[in-house]
């Protein structure tokens, strides 16, 4: 494991091209927010204008995303589905999403938020990713993306 100014001193020679580009680092999983820790040390090494991204599905407390809103530029969500019992056949827990995306919107503004509503073969439909976007458009939610898992299948 490297430590927070251990993983600094491998990316900075990049602070060129993220000054250049507006580009920065992306957090992603498994799930970020378990090291939520580390993430927030890091940000505090990193030039104010490196942007920051975290790749999540958001299981972790209402007081992790507070204290990540502060160092986080973009969210990006997997919200897997927004229907409870799709979301908890594929993921093996309770759904808690829609809570968590409204915990998320009392410290991130909108536009610092994507959502992936991926389509799941074999776990959900078209109709239930339509009806997902429809959910979090009511939400007030506007950058919304639809994606397709591969499904890989074992041999």
């Amino acid at each position: 494991m490297l430590s927070p100014k251990e993983l600094y001193n491998l990316v900075e020679i990049d602070n060129i091209y993220f000054q250049a580009t507006g580009g920065g680092i992306c957090f992603g999983g498994g799930e970020p927010t378990m090291n939520a820790d580390f993430i927030i040390e890091f940000a505090k090494l990193c030039p104010k204008n490196w942007k920051l991204t975290i790749e999540t599905s958001l299981r972790c407390s209402v007081q992790t995303i507070k204290d990540m809103s502060t160092c986080i530029d973009e969210w990006i969500v997997d919200i897997k589905d927004m229907n409870d019992s799709i979301y908890e056949n594929y993921t093996n827990v309770s759904s808690n999403i829609a809570k968590q995306l409204q915990n998320l919107k009392k410290f991130v503004p909108l536009h610092r938020i994507t959502i992936k509503v991926p389509l799941i073969p074999n776990f959900n439909t078209k109709a239930d990713v339509d009806s997902s976007i429809g959910i979090l458009k009511g939400m007030g939610f506007e950058n919304i993306v639809q994606i397709t898992y591969i499904d890989r299948k074992s041999k």
